[in-house]
């Protein structure tokens, strides 16, 4: 008697749009609230070294420097040429930083997000215990695994980012009396954006395999391999919902950008301190937004893998 219930809402969430995700979250919030906790709980102190470094950073900048930088305010050729020195000058005391402050951010979002995701998981069993078949069971480790794997591959686009940009810039500037800054600028967007739509498409491999962990019970290898063998119209749902959430992610950013230049052209009746706090405000909406997004690409998938995993078994 329970079987065609049971169909009926598994239809029903397979037929439901990305909207009516969007509406779930928004009407349990206690997900939201515990994917900002570990964000921020990790985010708070790293904001606080970073700018720790950056102003040690800045206090090495000799005080000619920054005023034959300013002077050059309106001839980026001589200012670029001013950077290139100061950038050359500073990169030793950066190297330093780097080589303690890299690896211990990276293990430390690697420690954070795994027990992050593993609560937030969790807590979404608790709403909706028909997507995850063994929540409790698992453990925090391989979803720290997972986000390694996952740090590597975004240092592997960066790293990729970064020689086309070079690669772009020993052409544009192949010429010192007329660099092609159009070019330059045009290659820098081009790269971006084109990285960021790939790793859209191809990043949800990785964001897949530790729901297979968790919802199907699978070790870490099984579930590395399982989110490479999906089969297709799993594979292009998943697709999907990375490559929307995707697009919504750079829109946010944008709207943060146009929020944060609101108050220029009221900048002569309005004081620095008021303008650090309008920043303030708009920095921390986009950071809430921008967890409850990622909250709904969890929740999507982890429908999308239930549907799909129930329509094989009815199939069957």
């Amino acid at each position: 008697m329970t079987e065609p219930a049971t169909s009926t809402a598994r239809t029903r969430r397979a037929t439901q749009s990305l909207v009516n995700t969007i509406h779930w979250c928004l009407h349990n919030p206690s997900i939201l609230g515990y994917e900002l906790l570990w964000r921020w709980a990790f985010g708070i102190p790293v904001l606080w070294i970073v700018l720790h470094q950056l102003f040690h950073l800045w206090s090495l900048i000799p005080q000619d420097t920054l005023v034959r930088l300013q002077a050059a305010e309106y001839d980026p050729v001589q200012a670029s040429a001013i950077l290139l020195v100061l950038a050359e000058s500073l990169l030793p005391p950066m190297v330093a930083i780097l080589q303690w402050l890299a690896p211990t951010f990276v293990v430390g979002w690697a420690i954070a997000s795994g027990l992050g995701r593993w609560l937030v998981l969790r807590r979404t069993a608790a709403l909706q215990p028909d997507l995850l078949r063994r929540p409790a069971a698992s453990q925090p480790l391989p979803l720290v695994l997972f986000q390694l794997l996952r740090i590597a591959g975004m240092g592997l686009a960066v790293a990729a980012g970064f020689f086309c940009i070079q690669h772009a810039a020993n052409i544009a500037f192949a010429n010192t009396d007329s660099p092609n800054l159009v070019f330059y600028f045009a290659a820098v967007i081009v790269t971006g954006l084109g990285l960021f739509t790939a790793w859209a498409l191809l990043s949800w491999s990785i964001n897949v395999a530790p729901l297979l962990l968790v919802s199907e019970g699978l070790s870490f290898a099984a579930a590395l391999r399982a989110s490479l063998q999906l089969r297709r119209p799993l594979t292009g749902k998943l697709v999907e919902i990375n490559l929307v959430l995707g697009i919504v992610k750079l829109a946010m950013l944008v709207l943060a950008m146009v929020f944060s230049a609101i108050p220029l052209p009221f900048e002569s009746v309005t004081t620095p301190h008021q303008l650090h706090i309008w920043w303030l405000i708009v920095s921390v909406a986009y950071l809430v937004a921008n967890a409850f997004f990622q909250v709904v690409r969890l929740v999507a998938t982890l429908e999308s893998l239930d549907y799909y995993r129930s329509h094989a078994a009815l199939s069957a």
